[in-house]
């Protein structure tokens, strides 16, 4: 989910001394933090000396900027200071770059060898395609922001088309979900355009093609804006009106539900690893099962989950947009940590989990909206789901079955994780490492499923 962020990406303008060519792309693979990391390093040469990108293409494509580095006599030198990096490294040959990569007191050898970094996917689909693809725009009037995005359809002979809208997971997402190379939401269009079902997706606001901001955004801003989809979607004289649904995957399985509950017109809902436990719970059994995998001591976890359980309370506790609870947080965090944990890292956790989309997910109840959820609903989980764990499901059918929606098809899939790839795990440092995508038989299951209630 959110926490799930990009590590390090940086360009670098320098001075140089005649020394061996060194233009071209490189790369390096480095064990950190427990996760394998491959680093690509494009570098080439303009009038001022060496520009210098730097990223990790299987956690994002971007690529950012830093403003130092040294280059003479054979030795490379660069330092972002901004995220305590530094890189000292000795050009060998055309071949072989030796080096020492620092960062937060830690010193890994570094060395960099020609070439991009590759990335494997080989369920992303390949042009020529056998449907349209539609470059296409709509407005939140609400919020005064114009969502640019992608509409796919059949190139069959039917006048109107069953639809669906995509809703991603946390965190400011372009149309395609891409994360770690990976381009769920690419996969899931392509096979389902292929299989007579036209699919909008589209930058979030602020991301990509679209307008808006967004930092300080909260899942029912988020939620206006997929309501402004599907009113592109009605307006479109291809698409059938009677047949059009939402997918969401993880915060958008829980998006998706909020809005059916809301129009009864919505034909049917997909929930992917959505969410049915209340969202403070949720996050506290992710804490719990992602640091037991990881091998963390029972009594550390049991701590830990004292101390951020006491902390979601008090969020809760606290009226929206109440000024005092950043403070309220950090004399929590002062008194649970008691001096081990300095200052500047509680501010960290102070940000992370009282900003205004975390502290609006904490509060989110499921039972609110879900009751009201009357149309045919597909709920999706991986058993090694760890961010969205199935037992999820047990609460869904619950809920649904108390509300009386008998159109509900739950499956719990094996060896799957919270992004849906086959796995081992299930860690979130797993996801870079898989070349599947998104599990076949997830698509399958959701194709067909579809087009069943769109008959």
């Amino acid at each position: 989910m959110r926490s799930l962020l990009v590590i390090l990406c940086f360009s670098i303008v320098g001075r140089v001394v005649f020394a061996q060519n060194i233009e071209g792309p490189w790369n390096s693979t480095l064990e950190y933090s427990g996760t394998t990391l491959e680093f690509q390093i494009d570098i080439s040469k303009v009038d001022t000396g060496y520009l210098v990108s730097m990223s990790v293409p299987k956690q994002s494509p971007q690529a950012f900027d830093a403003s130092t580095v040294i280059y003479e006599d054979s030795s490379l030198f660069f330092e972002i200071a901004v995220m305590g990096v530094k890189y000292d490294g000795k050009v060998i040959n055309e071949k072989l770059i030796e080096g020492t990569y620092y960062q937060s007191g830690r010193e890994i050898e570094m060395n960099l060898t020609p070439g991009a970094v590759t990335l494997n996917r080989p369920q992303d689909p390949k042009k020529p395609y056998p449907y349209r693809e539609e470059e296409i725009a709509f407005k939140n009037a609400k919020a005064e922001i114009t969502l640019r995005g992608t509409m796919t359809l059949p190139k069959d002979d039917s006048n109107r088309y069953p639809a669906v809208i995509l809703i991603s997971g946390s965190g400011p997402e372009d149309r395609n979900e891409q994360i770690f190379g990976h381009k769920p939401f690419l996969v899931i269009a392509d096979h389902l355009t292929r299989n007579g079902i036209a699919v909008l997706r589209y930058d979030e606001r602020g991301v990509g093609e679209s307008e808006g901001v967004y930092d300080g955004s909260t899942t029912y801003d988020l939620k206006e804006d997929v309501m402004a989809g599907i009113e592109y979607l009605r307006s479109r004289d291809d698409i059938d009106l009677d047949a059009i649904g939402i997918i969401g995957h993880s915060e958008g399985g829980v998006i998706g539900p909020m809005i059916a509950a809301e129009d009864p017109t919505i034909q049917f809902v997909v929930m992917l690893a959505g969410p049915a436990m209340k969202m403070n719970e949720l996050m506290l059994l992710q804490k719990e099962l992602i640091e037991r995998k990881m091998g963390i001591d029972e009594p550390m976890i049991a701590t830990g989950q004292k101390t951020m359980s006491e902390a979601y309370d008090i969020i809760i506790a606290t009226e929206p947009g109440d000024t005092t609870l950043d403070s309220k947080l950090r004399a929590h965090f002062d008194q649970a940590y008691n001096g081990a944990v300095k200052e500047e890292q509680i501010d960290q956790i102070v940000q992370q989990i009282g900003n205004p989309w975390m502290a609006t997910f904490l509060r989110i109840d499921p039972m609110d909206y879900l009751p009201n959820v009357k149309c045919p609903v597909l709920a999706l989980n991986g058993d090694k789901d760890l961010q969205v764990p199935a037992e999820n499901l047990a609460y869904l059918k619950d809920i649904l079955r108390q509300n009386g929606n008998k159109k509900v098809k739950i499956i719990t899939m094996n060896d799957v994780n919270h992004l849906f790839q086959t796995c081992e795990t299930g860690l979130p440092g797993e996801y870079a490492q898989i070349d599947e995508t998104f599990s076949p038989l997830a698509l399958n299951i959701m194709s067909e499923w579809i087009l069943k209630q769109v008959k």
